[in-house]
């Protein structure tokens, strides 16, 4: 400043003064221009503005034009940010936003107007938003939500995959891509969310939850591509960081880039670095044993072909006559036993007719005495009635009652007298 009040001086006194009597020296407008633009650069040089943004326009070469102006003041400030400065992850302001950008003062000859060059935007009260967010860390990690023992395995053959993603963003289709190249048999479901702005937080939440509820997956990737610290903050809300903790499906955190570490990490049953290396982390299991059935069809393969050739080995030892030799040596041993069996058989064959005979002639025995003839041959009579029944009591019989009566060789017939008792 003590600077930028000597340059007025001076130019007040080249002038005539600079509220006083104006010498007869004529400027152009573009001298004057440049000198008041050298007022300025060298008067105030760089400075840090906070305000908020009310006009916001960029380029089709993508540099940023933007007004600032106080809440309560009309004042304006023109703010340039030129796009070969500005890193590409940078996040546009929008109308509305409070935010503190750092910068050079300048003017812009072509309009006699001056303007921030800035060199960085950033959102105003940042330190107070990690400040909040620390907080939320610290009261959730004494809650357990963060505690690893809660932390479960993921499947390791999952079938459906669920990604809580933006529908418009890359993130799916990059996580598609990368499943097909592992050629894992996996189905994968999309589950759209708002992953930026006011009502991402809400979305990711419901998402989750939905999930949950109608078990629609296996695995459930919870993510987005890099961005500002601005950019993830909805992945670092309470309610989404809770629905993450609750699931019951293992959860995958994959947001941003591998420095970004939103809270939903710390909740998640697994945390990868890019959406695209957690499509790695799923299919991890299904390369291994990919690369274990090939491994062990190679080995196989070799096996079988070192067996080939030691028998191809053996053969190409083998002429004709010793593999007849071989032949009738093998034939040898049957061919005996054969012609033992031969003089053993018509022996086998009388010893098994015998044997049958014995026991033939004692079932024969045994029959006979069961029979009921045998029982008549000790003296004993049936005795039938005219319908050939057997009688077994003399009061059911009538006077002249024709009766048969069966002896052990043969019947006769007889007829009932009167009872003389």
């Amino acid at each position: 400043m003590i600077e930028f009040l000597r340059f007025i001086r001076y130019n007040a006194g080249m002038q005539g003064g600079l509220f006083g009597e104006v010498r007869e020296e004529v400027l152009s407008v573009t001298a004057l221009s440049q000198q008041i633009k050298l007022i300025l650069e060298s008067g105030i040089g760089r400075v840090t503005v906070e305000g908020e943004v009310s006009s916001f326009s960029e380029s089709s070469a993508g540099h940023w034009y933007l007004s600032l102006k106080d809440r309560l003041s009309p004042a304006l400030l023109t703010v340039v940010r030129f796009s070969y400065r500005r890193p590409p992850q940078m996040r546009k302001p929008a109308v509305g936003d409070l935010i503190r950008t750092t910068g050079r003062i300048t003017a812009y000859d072509a309009r006699s107007s001056y303007q921030l060059i800035a060199d960085d935007i950033v959102p105003a009260g940042r330190g107070d938003l990690l400040r909040q967010l620390e907080e939320l860390k610290q009261r959730l990690y004494a809650e357990g939500l963060f505690d690893s023992g809660r932390k479960r395995a993921l499947p390791p053959y999952p079938q459906t995959v669920g990604i809580v993603t933006s529908a418009e963003g890359k993130v799916f289709h990059d996580i598609c891509t990368r499943i097909n190249s592992h050629r894992a048999p996996l189905k994968v479901i999309l589950l759209p969310a708002a992953v930026q702005g006011a009502e991402a937080a809400a979305s990711l939440t419901a998402r989750i939850r939905q999930a949950n509820r109608y078990r629609l997956c296996d695995v459930l990737i919870v993510g987005r591509g890099g961005g500002s610290p601005e950019d993830l903050l909805p992945f670092s809300d309470e309610s989404v960081v809770r629905a993450v903790a609750a699931s019951k499906i293992p959860v995958i955190s994959a947001v941003g880039h591998e420095p970004d570490t939103p809270l939903c990490d710390f909740a998640a049953d697994h945390r990868s670095a890019t959406p695209t290396a957690a499509a790695d982390d799923i299919c991890l299991n299904y390369d291994r044993s990919r690369k274990a059935v090939a491994e062990a069809r190679s080995r196989m393969a070799a096996a079988l072909k070192i067996t080939a050739e030691r028998q191809r080995a053996l053969l190409d030892r083998c002429g004709a006559s010793r593999l007849t030799e071989l032949f009738v040596r093998r034939l040898q041993t049957p061919a005996q036993n054969l012609d033992r069996l031969k003089q053993q058989l018509p022996a086998l064959v009388r010893a098994v007719t015998a044997d049958a005979r014995r026991r033939l002639d004692y079932e024969r025995m045994r029959l006979e005495k069961e029979s009921p003839l045998y029982i008549l041959s000790k003296g004993y009579t049936l005795v039938f009635d005219e319908k050939g029944h057997p009688v077994t009591r003399a009061v059911s019989l009538a006077d002249n009652q024709s009766l048969t009566l069966q002896f052990a060789d043969g019947t006769r017939k007889v007829r009932t007298e009167e009872n003389p008792i």
